[in-house]
């Protein structure tokens, strides 16, 4: 448990009460650190042959389900923006964590696998999705890096593709506001089918 947990375990507290710390409560910073890297190493390992000013998929091109990433990590950037303002690194810690443990690697990361793996290697449906990868990667490396800096700066250097000296070097994206957003609307309606089924599942099993 080095300076990155203590970090982590730092930003998870709500400073202006009583900061707990004990065994039990740094098991759990470090399994939600550790979820965090393996995200990242996710991502870069799925990158290996992506080149932003190439292989970048235009937004109006990408299929659905890539747009309504997207659109959960602008909300997730103006969150984080929000909390940073006001000094609440433990919002930080909670939404970022929900975000890339959750919505993005138990889901999305999980659905396309198989799209990474089996589709053509320079087809559409592959470049979409590392598109999206692309743009988690950069945004989650940027607003991560206050309060992980030595992991981020360990992804930064590993990207595959040119970038700048470091991470600190990056400008934090600006929020984009799409213009699509009902898309998200049959996606929940389609994320309660699938939990439901999910359910049904786990009770045949």
């Amino acid at each position: 448990m080095g300076a990155n947990i203590l970090r982590f375990w730092l930003s998870s507290g709500a400073y202006a009460s009583d900061v707990r710390i004990g065994e039990q409560l740094m098991t759990q910073v470090s399994e939600s650190y550790r979820k965090i890297r393996n995200t990242f190493k996710f991502l870069l390992s799925n990158l290996f042959d992506f080149n932003p000013t190439t292989d970048l998929i235009p937004y109006n091109q990408l299929g659905s389900l890539d747009k309504v990433m997207l659109h959960k990590l602008e909300d997730l950037k103006q969150s984080v923006y929000e909390a940073f303002d006001q000094y609440r690194f433990d919002v930080v810690y909670r939404q970022v964590n929900n975000y890339m443990i959750n919505d993005l690697s138990a889901f999305y990361l999980d659905y396309t696998k198989d799209i990474l793996y089996v589709e053509s290697q320079k087809g559409l449906l592959r470049r979409s999705v590392q598109t999206v990868l692309y743009e988690q990667l950069m945004t989650l490396l940027k607003v991560l890096n206050p309060i992980l800096p030595h992991t981020t700066s360990e992804a930064y250097w590993a990207l595959p593709f040119d970038h700048l000296d470091d991470v600190y070097l990056e400008k934090m994206p600006e929020v984009i506001n799409y213009s699509d957003r009902h898309r998200e609307l049959a996606f929940e309606d389609f994320m309660k089918l699938r939990d439901a089924l999910l359910m049904q599942l786990d009770d045949m099993r």
